[in-house]
């Protein structure tokens, strides 16, 4: 195979020659030898390279450099590589974001109303999921609102951040499909919510599973967000 170079959004570079299919399976290998949390770490991604026949590119990363690390590589494999920031050439621009202030006004609604940590799951007509979370203080963009597929933490893909004052700043893993549903989500947050809502009976905006998801989002909760 030839030698491919995939990075992740924090700037990790890994050079590789193996395929997705054999570092899944390399990563059942390097298991045992791992410490246990990076043991489960190794297998849950093997599994979901098997349960959704392939990585998504941020998984790819960790999966390559976790067959690296435990010395699996094959023989003539490309040396290890550098951790390397990304170069500014390849950040895709930031651009304004219709309704950006609109979505910081429900948030701050969420906070006034007791919400520690506001998030809105949300998803594409064809069931793709998004959430948009505020940043911590701890981070290194405070009070800034996070994109991502809702994923756990470390798994999560990461399309981008909108900025205080409106711009979204999109990670190379950010395709139209996301933008324009985070546009569609700030211009009518209301009847994106109650789509996310119908097509899966969850409330994007407390994540709690509604009896009536017909009905829309509860109540309670766009009152809370000032909806």
């Amino acid at each position: 195979m030839a030698v491919r170079t995939l990075r992740s959004r924090k700037g990790i570079t890994i050079v590789t020659q193996i395929s997705d299919a054999e570092a899944a399976r390399l990563l059942l290998e390097a298991a045992p030898r791992l410490a246990d949390k990076s043991a489960k770490f190794a297998r849950e991604l093997s599994a979901k390279f098997r349960s959704y026949g392939g990585f998504t590119p941020e998984q790819a990363v960790w999966a390559h450099k976790m067959v690296r690390d435990a010395g699996l590589m094959p023989a003539g494999e490309a040396p290890p590589p550098q951790t390397q920031a990304p170069q500014e050439e390849d950040r895709p621009e930031p651009v304004q974001l219709p309704g950006a202030l609109r979505l910081y006004s429900m948030f701050r609604a969420a906070k006034a109303a007791g919400a520690e940590l506001p998030r809105v799951v949300f998803s594409t007509p064809a069931g793709r999921p998004l959430a948009v979370s505020m940043a911590t203080g701890k981070s290194k963009y405070p009070g800034h609102l996070n994109v991502t597929d809702n994923g756990t933490w470390h798994k999560s893909v990461w399309y981008g951040r909108i900025g205080l004052d409106g711009k979204f700043f999109p990670s190379g893993d950010c395709d139209g499909e996301v933008f324009d549903m985070l546009v569609a989500l700030a211009e009518k947050p209301l009847e994106v919510s109650n789509g996310h809502t119908a097509r899966t009976g969850m409330c994007g905006l407390c994540q709690c599973k509604l009896e009536k998801p017909e009905n829309g989002v509860d109540a309670a909760c766009r009152k809370a967000w000032g909806l």
